[in-house]
């Protein structure tokens, strides 16, 4: 398995630098560059899937948040609306 850094690391090969990644994340790099890597921001890390179409996943970027739960959560808000 690979560890938070290993993932985010392959994010960033995806998007082809740190700035182009921030970029799609629609941050700063200076934004980026403060992240602490083995507690990436928990709203910032199903963009990240997304923008790299589940080749990182956000359970490898923070495999200490119950992702089902949050995804669950966020399918039943956009039903609400």
């Amino acid at each position: 398995m690979s560890s938070p850094k290993d993932a985010f690391e392959k994010a960033i090969k995806i998007a082809g630098s740190k700035s182009a990644l921030a970029r799609s994340l629609g941050i700063t790099p200076w934004a980026l560059s403060k992240w602490n890597i083995e507690k990436i921001p928990e709203e910032r890390c199903l963009s990240i899937e997304k923008f790299t179409n589940k080749q990182v996943r956000a359970e490898q970027l923070r495999p200490d948040i119950n992702w089902v739960f949050v995804r669950s959560t966020q399918n039943s808000n956009k039903a609400a609306v």
